[in-house]
């Protein structure tokens, strides 16, 4: 066989068109993750969709591959006399490999155990992932901003990474949110030497303290003398910060909100001295998530004794009444569930996800809500979908919402031995989006038997998805294509 290029004929050995044979197929057929239950009904339907992916696979590179003057039959790449690269076809909820190595990063933090919780996504497409490291004694607030490509941005902190130790005790970012100036706010908790208290770090673009917010960038806010901390931020239009956690008064757990001027301090103007609390059911109530509507109302989501659980505020902090009993709302699915994330659809509709479970197993759960706090029965026809993606235990994270109106949700998902990184697409009904990975479904390994989680996702520049989380004890980011497509990273054949 010979290769024509520019005039010359150049021969290939046997085994050289051998290896160029077997690339050229793993390159079209891609790897399709497959997720089958024990039920040979759910094997075969599993064997089915993960055909269909790969007919689809082979179409869409055929088409690549002869609109660069290739042409492909009966699975084999036949040379045309173009020496032309070959873009790679993506699937939707493919890995995006143009993205760190084969679609993820990984990143250690302080000297060994690191988490990212939260994320925050730029204009520019740079990102920040925010989470904890621990510096060999206690854990340490830390970030670390990457490049659209996976690369750390070496222009933030030290090399990408920076870690902000509040006090001499165990401190964490679990929640994270960018202003329109480009400054950060990281929040958690901070430990106050008997107890922790809501914590917010403030950081220029470059990954320095802001030292115009709080005593040098740091601000804390203790309720009651007791245990507080910060799940979720976000920023109003008008600059100031909504924090949403939880509080102990001394038998349970409540909602605690607490509003912040862009100095710092608290925002008089909310609730009493700047602090709301919420009791739904005089036992444990979580605020794990929060969300801003256009109208300025606040939307907080978590758990109330094991239940769903949605309150909605209006800008000063007073319980909205229009929604729900008093502004609260609390939907049970089974004997523990709990909401971790939020999203607002554009025709305001609340979705809620998160886990549901009987005590043995757990999925993924998600709750639409009308702007009134009823359940919205145009999805899934009672307003609730559970989800088993793999075998065992698996939660959902975080949500969000695609322009065209499809639901990505992100979590984790056991494989038999250890966690992975786990997604599903839904359709604006509530069915799964068959378009998406296999039936709906994708799940990541990022190997070394590593329990891997996502932690947080936002949807980026419409075709992308970026996940943070863990893996092996370290920072672990995911990058997704949304829609399909093709690649920027070129393939050359020789």
């Amino acid at each position: 066989m010979y290769y024509v290029n520019s005039g010359k004929k150049t021969k290939f050995s046997f085994l050289a068109i051998t290896i160029l044979m077997l690339a050229v197929v793993f390159a079209n057929f891609g790897t399709i993750n497959s997720f089958a239950d024990t039920s040979n009904n759910q094997q075969e339907q599993a064997n089915k969709l993960s055909l269909q992916n790969r007919q689809r696979r082979e179409t869409a590179n055929k088409k690549e591959a002869e609109r660069f003057g290739f042409s492909v039959k009966n699975s084999t790449v036949i040379f045309s006399r173009q020496n032309k690269p070959l873009l790679e076809v993506l699937l939707a909820g493919d890995l995006d490999t143009t993205f760190g190595a084969g679609g993820k990063v990984t990143t250690q933090i302080g000297s060994s155990k690191s988490e990212a919780l939260a994320i925050a996504l730029q204009t520019d497409g740079k990102f920040v992932a925010a989470g904890y490291s621990f510096n060999g004694a206690n854990t340490d607030f830390a970030l670390a901003r990457y490049n659209s490509n996976g690369s750390l941005d070496a222009g933030f902190g030290t090399g990408g990474k920076v870690t902000t130790d509040i006090g001499n005790a165990d401190n964490a970012s679990l929640a994270l949110a960018i202003q329109p100036d480009g400054k950060f706010v990281a929040a958690g908790s901070s430990f106050n030497g008997a107890d922790d208290d809501f914590a917010l770090v403030r950081y220029n673009s470059n990954g320095t303290l802001d030292d115009t917010f709080g005593t040098g960038g740091i601000v804390a806010t203790n309720f009651n003398n007791s245990f507080e901390t910060i799940d979720a931020i976000a920023v109003q239009t008008d600059g100031k910060i909504v924090a949403a956690g939880y509080r102990f008064n001394g038998s349970f757990f409540h909602f605690a909100l607490a509003r912040y001027n862009s100095n710092g301090t608290l925002d008089e103007t909310f609730g009493t001295g700047g602090k709301v609390t919420t009791e739904f059911t005089g036992f444990d109530d979580l605020a794990r998530a929060i969300a801003l509507q256009t109208d300025g109302k606040i939307i907080v989501v978590g758990e109330a004794n094991t239940d769903f659980a949605v309150a909605r505020y209006n800008s000063n902090g007073s319980l909205d009444s229009t929604f729900g009993a008093g502004g609260k709302v609390v939907t049970s699915i089974n004997l523990f569930d709990s909401a971790y994330d939020v999203a607002v659809q554009a025709d305001g509709k609340i979705i809620a996800a998160g886990e549901t479970g009987d005590g043995n197993n757990s999925d993924f759960a998600l709750i639409r809500y009308n702007s009134d706090g009823s359940l919205d029965t145009t999805f899934d026809n009672d307003g609730i979908v559970t989800t088993s993606i793999g075998t065992s235990d698996e939660f959902a994270s975080s949500v969000a919402v695609q322009t065209g109106g499809k639901i990505i949700v992100g979590g984790f998902s056991f494989n038999g031995s250890n966690d992975d990184f786990a997604l599903a697409r839904y359709n604006s009904n509530g069915s799964l989006d068959s378009t998406f990975g296999a039936g709906g479904k994708v799940t990541t390994d990022f190997g070394n038997s590593s329990y891997d989680y996502i932690s947080a996702l936002a949807i980026q520049s419409g075709n992308r998805v970026i996940a943070v989380g863990s893996a092996n004890t370290n920072f672990a980011v995911a990058a997704y294509s949304l829609n399909g497509g093709k690649s920027r990273k070129r393939v050359r054949f020789f």
